[in-house]
């Protein structure tokens, strides 16, 4: 691929520097929360939901949540784990939920903010939002709790719960975790390895990854001080990847593929299966690396059809033009 760098995967722990500021401002999502919410942070979005379910199940014992069919099963998985005693059944779409009729719910905010219908809002269920892919959902939070995780939008291991549940108990761990620790020691030599361009670092780098996310499969619930996220200016944040992303839209907007409505953490196209794959391992093979939400998934038609292209703050106009070049080259092969 020659000396261009490459596009995707996870941060380095310098990928947002530019973007911090001197003194500390709360993010403008979290600005005018309602007062009778509380945040507290943790180490992931799974610490995060876990907590939540946690203290939802102490008056609800043995009642079912229902999750989006499509959910991450490698997040469903660390779930169980850490609330051995969660009941999940799964949804296609709004006419399951008011068919069921659930005691809870997980709405799914999918790359982007998604408002939850007012039929569902009658159900006087528990709802809570998963706002990992869409920091415009939590500005807008409207339900009885809300979950997010920022580890794929800076270099930052801390997602938060907003909730009135205001103390965390004993079923909570102080961090940081066996996965945090390596996590952090494999983004330094990541930020080594972009600088000198040495081989033998980025093999360390990935083999680092890859045992911290094998430690994700952790029975605790770690809580994390969130404030870290208060040194960004997500204002400028957020203005870069809104630049990338309409550049890279109205780049597809001649090309022959289904975009998928929100483009908020990703521009997320729909291909058929054999032909995201072949696009994948091109633009792979070109130093751009796309990942599929959600590969695991039990909905099919969403994990075999469904690329997620990057947009995301370490990138700039050019770079998105790079990305649509070799995207409609793979398209044409």
């Amino acid at each position: 691929m020659g000396k261009e760098q490459y596009i995707g995967g996870s941060f380095a722990s310098d990928d947002s520097s530019k973007y911090k500021l001197k003194n500390q401002k709360t993010p403008f999502f979290l600005q005018n929360m309602n007062s009778n919410k509380c945040v507290l942070g943790f180490e992931t979005g799974a610490d995060a939901l876990a907590f939540v379910l946690i203290n939802w199940l102490k008056n609800n014992n043995k009642s079912s949540i229902f999750f989006p069919k499509h959910y991450c099963q490698d997040t469903i998985k660390r779930i169980k784990i850490k609330v051995p005693e969660v009941l999940i059944q799964y949804y296609q779409s709004t006419e399951d939920l008011l068919i069921h009729q659930p005691k809870a719910i997980v709405w799914n905010h999918f790359n982007g903010h998604i408002p939850i219908p007012f039929e569902i809002k009658k159900l006087n269920a528990f709802i809570i939002e998963d706002a990992v892919q869409s920091i415009e959902a939590i500005r807008r939070f409207e339900s009885n709790a809300l979950i997010s995780s920022f580890r794929k939008w800076i270099e930052e291991d801390i997602a938060i719960v907003l909730s009135e549940f205001t103390d965390y108990d004993n079923q909570t761990t102080v961090g940081p975790s066996a996965y945090y620790s390596l996590k952090k020691e494999a983004e330094q030599i990541k930020s080594k390895w972009k600088k000198t361009h040495d081989k033998t670092l980025e093999k360390i780098y990935l083999e680092l990854f890859q045992k911290a996310e094998n430690l994700l499969l952790d029975q605790n619930i770690y809580m994390k001080e969130y404030s870290t996220i208060s040194q960004y200016n997500w204002d400028d944040l957020i203005a870069t990847r809104s630049k990338n992303k309409e550049y890279l839209l109205s780049k597809l907007s001649s090309m022959q593929i289904e975009i998928i409505p929100q483009s908020e953490l990703f521009v997320v196209i729909n291909l058929n299966h054999k032909q995201r794959n072949n696009v994948r391992k091109h633009l792979a093979d070109n130093g751009i690396f796309c990942p599929i939400h959600w590969l695991d998934s039990l909905d099919i038609q969403k994990a075999n059809s469904l690329l997620s292209l990057p947009i995301d703050q370490r990138y700039n106009i050019v770079d998105m033009q790079r990305i649509a070049e070799t995207l409609k080259y793979a398209l044409e092969l």
